[in-house]
Order: C-alpha cells, then sequence, then structure tokens
C-alpha cells in the first residue's frame, strides 16, 4: 500500500515538472503578444500632439464585462448603461460583513481601495464639470462608461500593483480620468 502510495506521489511530481516548463513558456508568449500590442499602438506614424495617449496599462477581458444584479439598485445621475456599469463597480468593490462587537451592526471592506477611491473621485469630478457646462452629457456618458468597465475588469485582475500605486498617485478627477485614459482593455 505504502509502495503504490509513492509510485503515484512519484508520477505526480514528474507530471507537474513536465508541465511547469510548458505553463511557463505560454505565459512568457502570452506576454510577448501583449507588449508588442502595445508597441504596436506606440509605433503609429500619426504626431503625438494629433494621437491619444499610448496605453501604459493593458488588461484582459475575455468575452463581455458582467454585469452585476444587486438587491438594491442605485440610480447613477449619468442614467442607463452607466447605472449598471456603476453597481456593478459598487458590488465588485465593497464586501459588507456583519460586526458582533461595538455600536455598529455591519462594516464594510473595500477591495483595492486605490481603484475604488480613484473612481469616486472621477465620478465627482465628471458630476461637476457636468453641472458647470464644462463638458457634454455625451462626453460624461463616456468617458464614465469608459472608467467603470477598466474598474470592473481590474477588480478581478491580480498584477495591478502598478496601476494602484498610479490611482494613489492621482489626487484629483481630472488626474483620475487622465489615468484612466491609459489604460486599454484587450478582448
Amino acid at each position: 500500500m505504502l509502495k503504490e502510495r509513492m509510485f503515484k506521489m512519484k508520477k505526480m511530481i514528474l507530471a507537474l515538472a513536465l508541465c511547469f516548463p510548458a505553463f511557463a513558456g505560454a505565459q512568457d508568449m502570452a506576454m510577448n503578444v501583449s507588449n508588442k500590442a502595445v508597441t504596436a499602438t506606440d509605433a503609429s506614424g500619426a504626431d503625438a500632439a494629433d494621437s491619444k495617449p499610448a496605453a501604459e496599462f493593458v488588461f484582459h477581458t475575455y468575452g463581455d464585462i458582467p454585469v452585476a444584479k444587486t438587491a438594491f439598485e442605485e440610480e447613477h445621475y449619468l442614467g442607463g448603461k452607466v447605472s449598471e456599469k456603476w453597481n456593478t463597480f459598487i458590488a465588485n468593490y465593497t464586501n459588507e460583513y456583519s460586526v458582533s462587537v461595538g455600536l455598529s451592526s455591519s462594516g464594510y471592506e473595500f477591495v483595492k481601495p486605490a481603484v475604488y477611491n480613484a473612481v469616486k473621485r472621477a465620478n465627482k469630478y465628471v458630476k461637476k464639470a457636468l453641472k458647470k457646462n464644462q463638458m457634454s452629457r455625451a462626453e460624461a456618458v463616456s468617458k464614465m462608461s469608459h472608467v467603470l468597465d477598466c474598474a470592473n475588469v481590474i477588480c478581478f485582475e491580480s498584477d495591478t500593483k502598478k496601476f494602484e500605486e498610479a490611482a494613489k498617485d492621482a489626487k484629483t478627477g481630472e488626474a483620475v480620468l487622465e489615468l484612466f485614459g491609459k489604460v486599454k482593455l484587450v478582448n
């Protein structure tokens, strides 16, 4: 019985040892493809002043960005699709938990608080710009849709440390919009 277990264990270790280099090679190939995609967008023949800023951050989506169904949907001031994306953002980034000690009956935990706070700053900035007529409604919907799409994808990414640091450094809503303008979502 012990010999059988040892033999199975050796087979399993051997299989893992054989699979690991193949997996690492596939991962390197995927990273090279995504890096080439970024450099291909950077090497356009257009003037730097005429083109959009180069994508500094590339995140991959696998299919459509999911929309969370929440018990209590909050209406966003831009309405429509932005409300769906906003509710998905709130559902993805906040976790409510019960507290048994103290005066409060529940508490909240924020996933990736730097990104969460950056999106809140961008939302506040767009709302003020819309009220002051510094931004059209269509432009506000476009910008907030992109910010929320990016945030909802970034929530589930594992390697976002560089982006989170940049989000923490973006102190104004305008800087946050500029940061999210440098994000490219690849399907």
